[in-house]
């Protein structure tokens, strides 16, 4: 505490004193174990409020503050309260209001204020890893609040009037994190909206700049930078002035605190997707006003229940409501006269016995979780040609379902764990896609065995998945290790196959007699040679995918050793000589055969060595083009989605510069061929391994997509945000001097 004057002066208590007077299991154990430290931090009370003159920040013994807390009363701090721990935590408890210029919370404190939070400027919140918690129970009101970097943050009274920039999951509106607290800026977009200052060379949040400017009044958000909720509303205000033309609106993810009213004012609006605003509560029944609605998109949204009203829109063709924590489904919607298709994946409710509209055609109720189970009124639907039960917990497979004589597409994947027995399948006169994997489902029910006899009779398939029949987590069922040999004998023409992820050695002697076959998955198989040597030579022409085959890796192998001294001199040529190394890495490639040994990684920096050279060859010789775009494509498909590779390991990192190169090459000819939504998106799949300022090429390509799809306030950002850490960047020269961009950053930046 500095410069400070207490109404009272504290006195230590003991651990039961504080317990018994103050509840502290209420509110502050749940946060931090006081009691475990008890003998090292003592607990100081002041009693009747506090007033601090100056600055009321924590006083440290090293690493972490060796006392607690508690002020009987109001907290009035006349400077800023700034708490902190690096080690073990500590509390600060108030039992009233609290008034300061700004609140500075930084590691693992617990700071819990049961009355009100009312601060002149900023509450700060960063680096909670090991702890670290705000609890208000009454209001809160400041200027700005940021919660960053694991602290938590929780807001009893109501959200803070305040502009939020926070993560989304580590701030509620409730003490146990039930309620969500919707926020102006989600923490995936400060290096859009804070000021180039409160970044640091590297384009990261700096900690430090944020503090200071708020300690200084100075402010931390580009004076440009707009809430997308509000920016979503002004768009709308400002297409009523050709509201009669406006027929479809996209406004997914602008976090939209509630069902806009002016949509309402577009009524020849065909389409509208409102999906993940998880703010929005409820649908009104004015719904029912939008008679040109032919697709609505409701999914990841916080709907309890949905309006009666859209069962009696009449032009309905498309709902999506999945991924909404809907309590029952209304009457109305099972009489919906022109809907088709219905989108409800994660539903929680049962599907009601009177659900049956009239014209529906597909049906996604993938990962199901009613206590009803099988949704029988399906059973009814007698023009349904597609079934998605995903992962759903179904308890059994009804035969009333063979009822179904319109249905093409049935997907069970995952869905089987507990499931005595399946109908007789054949009697579907038209199945042609059939996925039966034996997955869990992430229930710990596995399927057994025996429900594959009743696929095997089938003679209408184009498409079966039966893969993931191994053994099952805590060895809960036996791998499937062979398959009868009359399996596929019924599905002459299956053109599609997933046998992945069981312990074939084998395969049985129909599967050679598929003649249709175009793709088969053999992945994490146990295939023996004499296996992939027949699958070379039955089934040349076939994309068969035999990634982590065993047998295949083998380093004694002659074509294993081609293989791989073709890729490594590719390799060298790299930089030097492109085209000799173009001809290298395609020899290798035509190495990678059916049945051939050779290992996963050579094949995959064949790919990436031939999109690497190639993107400097295509300028000159444009007829370079689709070569490029095949093997960029090829490279990204053997590379796993960002979230699944390992990068603390060298493949990881090899994955990772894969998708960087890659995505950033195939992007930017997409860009040139007018594929803009596309392009966007592979870009920004390689860019979720391009923070380092190193890889701004990619932002680079980004900027110039958005620009291409007239985006430019968000290509801007991009660009002044690396010109800001990086004048330099020869990329955006073409920046420096370009009117609309300088006006656009005199606009958007403090000097």
């Amino acid at each position: 505490m500095t410069a400070s004057t207490a109404a009272n002066g504290y006195r230590i208590v003991d651990v039961d004193e504080a317990e018994e007077r103050f509840s502290l299991f209420a509110d502050v154990e749940s946060r931090f174990p006081y009691r475990e430290f008890s003998d090292e931090q003592e607990f100081r009370l002041y009693e009747g409020g506090l007033h601090v003159t100056g600055d009321f920040s924590a006083e440290t013994d090293g690493d972490w503050v060796p006392y607690n807390v508690i002020v009987d009363g109001d907290l009035t701090v006349d400077g800023d309260l700034s708490w902190w721990d690096d080690h073990m935590g500590n509390f600060v408890l108030v039992t009233g209001n609290v008034r300061a210029r700004n609140v500075l919370l930084c590691g693992n404190p617990t700071v819990v204020v049961r009355g009100d939070l009312l601060v002149d400027n900023g509450v700060f919140g960063c680096r909670g890893e090991d702890g670290g918690f705000l609890d208000v129970g009454g209001v809160t009101r400041a200027k700005t609040i940021v919660n960053i970097r694991y602290f938590k943050m929780t807001f009893s009274g109501g959200r803070p009037d305040a502009t939020l920039v926070a993560d989304p999951s580590f701030t509620s509106c409730s003490a146990d994190f039930t309620a969500s607290c919707p926020v102006d800026f989600a923490d995936d977009e400060l290096s859009e909206v804070l000021l180039p200052a409160m970044l640091d060379p590297d384009g990261y949040v700096d900690e430090g700049q944020i503090e200071w400017a708020l300690v200084e009044g100075r402010p931390i958000l580009r004076p440009g930078a707009v809430p997308s909720h509000l920016a979503a509303l002004a768009e709308l205000d400002a297409l009523r002035a050709r509201s009669e033309e406006v027929v479809e609106l996209d406004l997914a993810d602008r976090n939209l605190r509630e069902f806009p009213e002016q949509l309402f004012a577009f009524p020849n609006l065909g389409k509208l997707s409102l999906a993940g605003n998880d703010e929005i509560h409820q649908i009104p029944e004015r719904i029912a006003e939008l008679t040109a609605l032919e697709e609505l998109d409701l999914s990841g949204l916080a709907l309890k229940r949905l309006p009666a009203a859209i069962g009696r829109l009449e032009g309905l063709r498309v709902l999506d409501i999945s991924g909404n924590p809907l309590r029952d489904l209304p009457d109305e919607l099972g009489t919906s006269p022109a809907l088709t298709v219905l989108r409800a994946r994660s539903l929680n409710c049962p599907i009601p016995e009177s659900f049956a509209p009239p014209a529906l055609e597909e049906l996604d109720l993938s990962r199901l979780r009613s206590a009803d189970g099988f949704p029988h009124a399906v059973t009814r639907l007698a023009r349904l040609r597609t079934l998605d039960l995903t992962e759903a917990v179904l308890g059994e497979i009804p035969g009333a379902l063979l009822g179904l004589t319109a249905l093409e597409e049935l997907r069970l994947d995952g869905a089987l764990g507990g499931v005595p027995r399946l109908p007789d399948l054949a009697a579907l006169p038209r199945l042609r896609v059939l996925h039966v994997n034996g997955h869990d489902g992430d229930t710990g029910r596995y399927p057994d065995h025996d429900l594959l006899d009743a696929v095997w009779p089938i003679t209408t398939l184009e498409e079966l998945n039966i893969g993931r029949w191994g053994a099952g987590r805590h060895d809960r069922r036996p791998a499937l290790t062979g398959l009868p040999d009359h399996a596929f004998a019924a599905m002459q023409g299956l053109r599609r196959l997933d046998l992945s992820r069981n312990e074939l050695s084998e395969l049985p002697e129909s599967f050679y007699q598929l003649r249709q076959l175009q793709v088969v998955d053999l992945h994490s198989t146990s295939l023996d040679r004499p296996t992939l040597d027949r699958l070379a030579e039955t089934f040349p022409q076939v994309q068969i995918d035999l990634r982590g085959v065993p047998t295949r890796n083998d380093v004694d192998d002659p074509n294993w050793r081609a293989v791989h001294d073709l890729v490594t001199n590719g390799q060298a040529k790299l930089g030097r000589d492109h085209p000799a190394a173009v001809q290298l890495f395609e020899e290798a490639l035509d190495r990678c055969g059916t049945g051939a040994s050779f290992s996963d990684h050579d094949q995959l920096y064949a790919y990436y060595g031939l999109v690497y050279a190639l993107s400097r060859l295509v300028d000159a010789d444009e007829g370079l083009t689709d070569r490029l775009i095949g093997y960029a494509e090829r490279a990204l498909a053997m590379v796993p989605e960002p979230g699944e590779v390992w990068h603390f390991t060298d493949e990881g990192q090899f994955q990772e510069e894969v998708t960087r190169t890659a995505g950033n090459s195939l992007a930017w000819q997409l860009m040139k061929r007018g594929e803009l939504d596309r392009a966007l998106s592979i870009v920004e799949r390689a860019l979720t391994f391009g923070a380092d300022p190193a890889y701004d090429y990619l932002r680079d390509t980004k900027v110039r997509i958005l620009l291409a799809m007239g985006r430019a306030a968000e290509a801007y950002l991009v660009v002044d945000h690396v010109l800001t850490r990086n004048p330099d960047f020869s990329d955006f020269a073409d920046f420096t001097s370009a009117p609309e961009f300088l006006h656009w950053r005199a606009a958007n930046t403090l000097t």
